[in-house]
């Protein structure tokens, strides 16, 4: 229900329609901020779970024969070292979603605190249930926990292989080693587990849009008393799929419809839908001219990405960008095909959390 005495502010737009610029502006922090989640994974990936398990195979082969039980040794060591070192990512992956998730719920109610033109109580979902997005909610039919099981297991099943594959060839340890680790003429990514730090990244980057979502939804539900909808926004760039390209612009009813993420890695995003002063039961003959149709309750038109960013000011556009490259894109030297998404320029979530203020 409305709180204090519905003084109405002007606005330029409607409030759909500045929702969903804030929106999209959002996605590119939260696309730099799985980049930061993405790149510490790896750093533990790189720095401490390989290092520690080359330094065991090399141990263990100096007492291996390809039947021996030292190489069944081996093999049960290098799953209780890779598991042990996937759980302590998982756990820090889940401490940075758990604040991510009241962060996220965060962000949308000051987006429509900020937009709304009258005083309105918007509520928080409780943060057990935002929680519980983290540990509770299948991501991709599974839960995070579960990913990072496969994870762990997949990557211990591709080290042993590639063992068992050297010892039978009666390769050296050397080239054991060289097998698992890969060659420095090919950047180290001629090897499995070059997969493992791919399929790192997916569960990662899927992980947050899946707690983002997932935060959203439950803060709709919270305030369907002023949110009647959800729109769907796709980040439309040479990237973008034909299934997001389709959903982009669909609006449901709130706990209704397809939600983002539609796949794996998907960068789609949402946006509420507000009700009308009608449907909200205040008489908008009421209001100050200027205010009227903020509340109108239409649906914004769908853009793309490009086009968005072409009416932001140039310090948005850098933001999005870099400066070197907004600069670029403004004299129209930088074409659509030459978009990254800001891949390259991680954000931590006490950043994206600044962005509140």
């Amino acid at each position: 229900m409305p709180i204090g005495d519905d003084k109405l502010r002007e606005l330029p737009q409607t409030v759909n329609e500045l929702v969903a610029d804030r929106a999209i502006r959002h996605a590119l922090y939260l696309e730099r901020y799985k980049t930061h989640l993405v790149e510490d994974m790896l750093k533990d990936f790189n720095g401490k779970m390989e290092p520690a398990l080359m330094q065991q195979i090399e141990q263990g082969l100096k007492r291996a024969t390809e039947k021996s039980a030292a190489l069944k040794a081996i093999f049960r060591d290098n799953g209780d070292l890779v598991r042990e070192e996937y759980k302590l990512m998982e756990a820090k992956l889940y401490d940075q979603l758990q604040d991510f998730s009241n962060v996220e719920s965060a962000w949308l109610i000051k987006t429509l605190e900020t937009h709304t033109p009258i005083a309105w109580n918007f509520v928080a979902p409780s943060p057990s249930i935002l929680n519980q997005l983290v540990t509770k909610k299948p991501m991709e039919g599974a839960l995070v926990e579960e990913w990072f099981s496969k994870l762990a297991n997949d990557t211990a099943f591709a080290v042993n292989r590639q063992i068992q594959i050297g010892i039978i060839e009666g390769e050296g340890i050397e080239k054991i080693v060289r097998r698992i680790k890969g060659t420095p003429e090919a950047n180290y990514t001629n090897t499995d587990l070059t997969a493992s730090r791919s399929h790192l990244r997916s569960v990662v980057r899927t992980s947050v849009s899946h707690v983002s979502h997932g935060a959203r939804e439950e803060t709709y539900k919270a305030n369907t008393d002023v949110i009647k909808g959800v729109q769907i926004v796709a980040t439309l760039d040479t990237r973008t799929c034909t299934q997001c390209m389709e959903l982009d612009g669909k609006v449901y009813a709130v706990d209704e419809g397809r939600r983002p993420q539609f796949h794996w890695s998907c960068r789609c995003s949402d946006t509420p839908v507000t009700k009308s002063w009608k449907e909200l039961g205040i008489n908008a003959s009421e209001a100050s001219p200027g205010t009227r149709a903020s509340m109108n309750g239409q649906v914004p038109d769908t853009t793309t990405y490009p086009a968005w960013l072409k009416k932001q000011s140039a310090a948005v556009q850098d933001e999005a960008l870099g400066k070197a490259r907004g600069k670029l894109f403004r004299s129209g030297e930088l074409k659509i095909k030459e978009f990254t998404d800001t891949n390259g320029r991680p954000i931590t979530l006490a950043r994206l959390k600044a962005k509140l203020e």
